[in-house]
């Protein structure tokens, strides 16, 4: 597949500080640029969401988090599509909990999927979801919670949930409105239609359309590395400041990033990247959250 010119092989590399060892999931790190290349690798299954994906993806973006070699992250995947959804055969099982102990243990077990999600947010990496072919149902919740998603011309986005005659719950609901219109936010949450590539960039939900699969990869991953040139105590910040005026007011963002400066403003960072300007050098930062 695709992710093989970048020398992945599955599961562990052993090059890596963090042990990243997944069923579902391929891990490559660049070190020289410090973006980590996490690939949904179940493609004869169509990346399909089971029990073991979702802590999988957790676990993953945890230990990106405090993974000082890591600077931003791409995810991606192999395959005919990008992520088929919720495997519907397991969430039947998932379902039946109400049955076994309440509704209150479905509640736990929802609440604790979520999480899994919520860790890409919270990781203080930057996240680009590179989303190719078919984005259906989880799929949506899962580019969301990426800082920026990208996609090909022939991406399509559905929130199947609503055709399943379910209330989708892994945070589709939450943050597709700080991502597109809230016209077309409520279209396809309402509709459960699929959305082409240039109606989602139109909305806002993808920042750019690349031409096919490969040049989506290649452009994510520049994107990344783009990102991961600055500083890291900076692009961190900034991810946390975007992050917090989502849910804030204008006034209370206003006083949270003058309260962040206050504390990070003069690192040195700041000092090499006015020297490096000046000297018409490439910075080298070092300062880290």
């Amino acid at each position: 597949g695709i992710n093989a010119e970048y020398g992945a092989a599955k599961n562990v590399n052993p090059t890596m500080s963090a042990p990243y060892t997944f069923e579902t999931l391929t891990v490559t790190l660049e070190r020289d640029t410090g973006v980590l290349l996490v690939v949904m690798d179940q493609p004869k299954k169509l990346n399909r969401m089971t029990h073991a994906f979702f802590f999988e993806v957790r676990s993953c973006f945890q230990q990106a988090d405090v993974d000082p070699d890591v600077r931003a992250v791409v995810l991606a995947a192999n395959g005919p599509v990008f992520t088929a959804g919720l495997d519907l055969a397991e969430a039947s099982g998932m379902i039946g909990i109400s049955d076994e102990g309440g509704a209150g243990k479905l509640l736990d077990h929802i609440e604790d999927l979520q999480t899994c999600f919520v860790a890409i947010e919270k990781c203080r990496k930057p996240v680009i979801a590179a989303a190719h072919s078919k984005v259906i149902g989880g799929g949506i919740d899962l580019i969301l919670a990426a800082d920026v998603c990208m996609c090909d011309a022939k991406a399509t986005f559905c929130v199947l949930e609503t055709k399943m005659a379910i209330v989708a719950d892994l945070g589709t609901l939450h943050r597709i409105t700080r991502k597109c219109s809230r016209s077309m936010a409520s279209y396809m949450a309402l509709t459960g239609a699929k959305v082409s590539a240039e109606e989602a960039l139109r909305s806002g939900m993808v920042s750019h359309v690349w031409k096919d699969e490969s040049t989506l990869r290649q452009a994510a991953l520049a994107a990344a590395r783009e990102m991961a040139s600055n500083s890291p105590l900076v692009v961190q910040g900034t991810k946390r400041v975007l992050n917090y005026s989502a849910e804030h007011s204008p006034e209370d963002s206003l006083e949270y990033v003058a309260m962040w400066n206050q504390a990070f403003l003069r690192s040195d960072d700041l000092g090499e990247a006015v020297g490096a300007f000046f000297e018409k050098r490439k910075p080298v930062f070092k300062c880290r959250l």
